[in-house]
């Protein structure tokens, strides 16, 4: 959540979509908890981004604007965005979250997990995607120490990163090595600063 309607996701989560329902606060996305609170976006309310490649997942960004505003909570809160710095965040431990598969051909899990890994340059990252993929405005995390890291079905998550004391968001989910989530390759992000100015023209539609 990044706006007062405004959930920050990848733009291949909800493309040819009718509609995506959203909760927010869950821990368990299978059960209504009372913490949560759930809306439907439909379509005509999707900010994908214009430069979108399915081929290259090049510019993997999208805004869902929300009907009604959220409500905050303990459990719901904005999270806050870098903005248009300069900062390329390798070597900081980045934060990834969400309810992905936690292994090759599993399902995906029912509760928020989270992996913390170290952010590596993007020149260590295109040594294995190739720079093709991993262009400026990608952002990756080592997972071959700690064999943790995003999966199929953590898309559209954040990739939060502690800054000057602040938490905020560097990286939105969005690919992983066809070899498997496992296989000790790296994880990609669409890095937020790189479209501050994009995200900023819809962040309080």
């Amino acid at each position: 959540l990044i706006g007062p309607r405004s959930i920050l996701t990848a733009a291949h989560c909800p493309i040819g979509s009718s509609s995506t329902l959203v909760i927010m606060g869950a821990h368990n996305r299978l059960i209504i908890e009372p913490e949560q609170a759930r809306q439907t976006v439909p379509a005509a309310n999707y900010r994908l981004h214009a430069g979108y490649s399915s081929a290259t997942l090049a510019n993997d960004i999208a805004i869902l604007i929300a009907p009604t505003t959220w409500t905050l909570t303990a459990n719901i809160a904005r999270i806050a965005l870098p903005g248009n710095i300069a900062e390329q965040f390798a070597g900081f431990r980045g934060t990834s979250t969400g309810w992905g598969r936690t292994t090759n051909g599993g399902t995906t899990s029912a509760v928020m997990r989270r992996a913390v890994n170290n952010i590596i340059t993007n020149a260590v990252c295109a040594a294995t995607y190739g720079t093709a993929v991993v262009n400026a405005a990608v952002i990756c995390i080592e997972t071959n120490v700690s064999n943790q890291g995003t999966c199929h079905g953590d898309s559209g998550g954040v990739l939060s990163v502690e800054f000057n004391s602040n938490l905020i968001q560097v990286g939105v989910t969005s690919f992983v090595a066809s070899a498997g989530c496992v296989a000790g390759f790296p994880s990609g992000f669409e890095r937020t600063t790189s479209h501050d100015a994009w995200i900023n023209e819809r962040i309080n539609e």
